[in-house]
């Protein structure tokens, strides 16, 4: 089901890609890099004033599912959709479609760990609101939405890696 809404989403928003193919350069990386740092510092920072986040069993859809899956949909609906539509309805400053964007993004997240069992923490809400941000800045400075795509992607295979190293020295 994940794969058929994975291709779906690529199809709907294909002229949203490939154009983020075509203007994708070092200078997006760069940025999606700094955003990257300031996201991983606030998120190490809510960790220990706040406590752990939530564990997850791993397996390779799971991983696929996390590091591939999760990001290309979600930011081609919270970034492209969501933000493509306030633009429409609000026409406001890009902070407050930042702000919205974040907010949908976080509670999204909240709705699948409750659904995943998990009882989720401020930590994960602050968390997933602050990748929510970092995702619809870099989508909204470099208009690229792969630059929100990659940063998502390079956040979630930090988080396996983080997993997976936790799992291996248990």
């Amino acid at each position: 089901m994940y794969a058929l809404i994975f291709f779906l989403s690529i199809g709907i928003f294909y002229p949203f890609l490939r154009e983020g193919f075509k203007t994708f350069d070092k200078e997006i990386l760069n940025e999606i890099s700094t955003v990257f740092l300031i996201i991983a510092f606030l998120s190490v920072l809510i960790q220990v004033l706040l406590g752990e986040g939530e564990e997850k069993a791993l397996s390779a859809s799971v991983i696929i599912k996390i590091i591939i899956f999760s990001p290309v949909i979600e930011e081609l609906f919270n970034r492209c959709a969501v933000i493509t539509i306030l633009k429409i309805i609000l026409k406001a400053d890009n902070v407050i479609y930042m702000l919205i964007s974040a907010v949908i993004f976080a509670m999204f997240h909240i709705n699948s760990l409750k659904q995943s069992g998990f009882m989720p923490e401020i930590s994960n809400l602050l968390i997933y609101f602050i990748l929510g941000m970092g995702c619809a800045y870099v989508y909204l400075r470099t208009n690229n939405i792969l630059s929100a795509i990659v940063l998502h992607m390079f956040w979630n295979v930090s988080i396996v890696a983080g997993m997976i190293s936790d799992i291996a020295h248990r």
